[in-house]
Parts: C-alpha cells; sequence; structure tokens
C-alpha cells in the first residue's frame, strides 16, 4: 500500500481518503485503524467495587465459564460486556490468540515457536499464553513472519 502525506496549513483536523479499486482486507484494517476512537477505559468489577482500566494496561482478556476477565499486571477484573463487543472496541494492537483469549500485543515481551508449531507469548510480568493453532496465523502475520 502507497502512502502520501501533505501538510497544509488550512486543515484544522487531519483528513484521510483511501483510492482503491476494491475494499480488500489490507484496505479494512487501514480503515478500521484510522477511524479508532481515542482509548475508552474499560469497565471491571471485583466484587462489588468498580474498576477503571485504560486499555494500554490491559495483557489479556480471557473468557471462563461464560463470563469475560480482564488482567492487568497487577489485578483481574471481570466484564460485563461480550467478548466480540469487546474486540471491536479494542485499539488494533489487541490481537485475537484463541477463541477464549484476546492479548495486548505491546505487553508481549518474548515468543517462543516450538518445533511442534505452537506458540507462546510471554509477558514482562512472567504469564504466558499459547496461540491456538486456528489463530496462528494471526500471529505470524501481526509479528511479520
Amino acid at each position: 500500500m502507497k502512502v502520501e502525506i501533505q501538510i497544509d496549513a488550512e486543515y484544522r483536523t487531519p483528513k484521510a481518503i483511501i483510492l482503491t479499486r476494491e475494499i480488500t482486507r489490507e484496505v479494512s484494517e487501514a480503515l478500521k485503524r484510522l477511524s479508532e476512537p481515542e482509548s475508552s477505559m474499560l469497565v471491571g468489577y471485583q466484587g462489588d467495587s468498580l474498576v477503571l482500566i485504560e486499555p494500554e494496561e490491559v495483557l489479556s482478556i480471557s473468557t471462563s465459564c461464560q463470563k469475560v476477565f480482564v488482567k492487568t499486571e497487577t489485578q483481574t477484573a471481570q466484564l460485563r460486556q461480550r467478548r466480540y463487543a469487546l474486540e471491536a472496541q479494542l485499539p488494533s494492537f489487541f490481537l485475537r490468540i484463541s477463541q477464549s483469549e484476546i492479548v495486548n500485543m505491546q505487553k508481549v515481551k518474548r515468543v517462543d515457536m516450538s518445533a511442534a508449531g505452537t506458540i507462546s507469548l510471554k509477558f514482562a510480568s512472567g504469564d504466558s499464553v499459547f496461540a491456538s493453532r486456528r489463530y496462528m496465523h494471526k500471529v505470524k502475520k501481526y509479528l511479520g513472519l
């Protein structure tokens, strides 16, 4: 994809124009990234308390027993939003790595690829998660492999 930037003092807000023959996956992803709203807080629950979490603080979002949980380096909280709704709301640096897990790729510090074909993602906190075979191609594509 070619990218061109023009600096013009008359524009107060940035404007993006995409010229294409057809809508491809690459064009759709670029459109999604350009139209992402500013960071919006996630509202988690720990017992009776509400916890406000910035998306940049999130390590992973997972489901267990039909409940959605968000994990940061310091805490775990339950979310009341559906996984698919969260996925649409999250910035583009979040990546689904399995049917039940979405990770913040900016927080991944190490990627281990085994000879058996599995991919393990390790966070600075020491936690690790595995990408399922079904989503392995998305992880490799994100990493440029």
